[in-house]
């Protein structure tokens, strides 16, 4: 085992938060780690990639959270820590899981066919959440890591993974306004995708009326939106189910059918998990808009500001900045924004 343990950018963020939260200055927490001011302010700024085995245990102590101990001797493998960052994700704890995916890359372990397998899979999670988090360019941006791990998978032809990533590749170019561009992507993948994974065909279809409707494409949307709330009905996960009969309610919204657009909506809500932050926002978001389109802007405004503590809250960037352009839009002209990816 190393003395060194690798640092990821995000622990920086943990600390400041861990500060914040207890209320100490730099000079306090620095004490408590036996460190100096200086030294620490280099972590809290990301500019120390490592810190020795005995500073890095006790970070541990003063921020008890287990699924940080990547370089304990408990730690076995790598395969531990990849295991700790689903766990982590599946708690909504993504910073901890941002750093354990971190971690993984830092070690860039290409030992073995599984090692690389497994690196490709770190990368894939730690895009998704930087992705959620709005950080898609740079070296070490979602798009980059999107980018990285697409060729792994093409190399290996692994086609699923191919398509999956492909998909968020193209989530990433909606992320960034480049939206005719994600449906050229959107309309090439389902074109080529297997017929047999029919996540895919759901999202990909879903993806492409929800653009479509954006865009003003009314008709092309009614086609895709159908096939993908069909299709959701038999996928085992609720998530398509419920996400696409909310990008439905927008078209009917859009095309003035609020009755069927409130119907919508309903389906979508008995869908959502309870405890998925991320869903209710989006929910909210879609609510607001439908009523700005029948002319309450109160309400609407209502909505958004509350959908908006919320994604600030779990730092939802993305979901933030979105509903920050709903806001200033119904602030100038209480219409309608309701085409655009939430």
């Amino acid at each position: 085992m190393a003395e060194d343990v690798a640092l990821h950018s995000s622990i920086g963020k943990v600390l400041r938060d861990h500060q914040k939260r207890m209320n100490l200055t730099q000079v306090e927490m620095a004490a408590q780690l036996g460190i100096s001011q200086p030294y620490l302010s280099r972590i809290l700024q990301g500019k120390r990639s490592a810190v020795s085995l005995k500073l890095w245990n006790k970070i541990l102590e003063i921020v008890p959270r287990p699924e940080l101990l990547v370089a304990d001797s408990a730690m076995s493998s790598v395969s531990d820590a990849y295991d700790r960052a689903l766990i982590a994700l599946g708690r909504g704890n993504h910073s901890t899981a941002e750093i354990l995916l971190g971690q993984i890359l830092v070690r860039g372990d290409a030992s073995s066919a599984a090692a690389m397998d497994l690196t490709a899979k770190a990368k894939f999670h730690l895009a998704g959440i930087l992705r959620d988090r709005n950080r898609l360019g740079g070296s070490d941006g979602a798009v980059t890591l999107y980018t990285s791990a697409l060729a792994y998978y093409r190399r290996m032809e692994v086609r699923y993974r191919t398509e999956e990533v492909t998909f968020m590749l193209g989530a990433c170019k909606e992320m960034s306004g480049a939206s005719k561009t994600a449906l050229g992507t959107y309309r090439g993948l389902l074109k080529n995708a297997d017929p047999k994974n029919r996540v895919l065909v759901v999202r990909a279809n879903g993806r492409i009326g929800a653009l479509a409707t954006k865009l003003g494409e009314l008709q092309e949307a009614d086609v895709h939106l159908r096939i993908a709330t069909e299709g959701s009905v038999h996928l085992d996960d609720s998530y398509p189910y419920s996400y696409y009969h909310e990008k439905l309610a927008i078209l009917r919204t859009r095309q003035g059918r609020l009755e069927e657009a409130n119907a919508s909506l309903r389906s979508a809500r008995d869908e959502i998990e309870k405890g998925d932050r991320l869903r209710e926002v989006q929910s909210l978001c879609v609510e607001a808009n439908m009523y700005a389109a029948s002319g309450d802007a109160l309400s609407a405004s209502d909505l958004l500001r509350k959908a908006l503590v919320t994604a600030r809250t779990y730092d939802y960037a993305h979901q933030a900045s979105y509903i920050n352009r709903l806001l200033a839009s119904l602030a100038e002209d209480p219409k309608p924004v309701s085409g655009e990816k939430s």
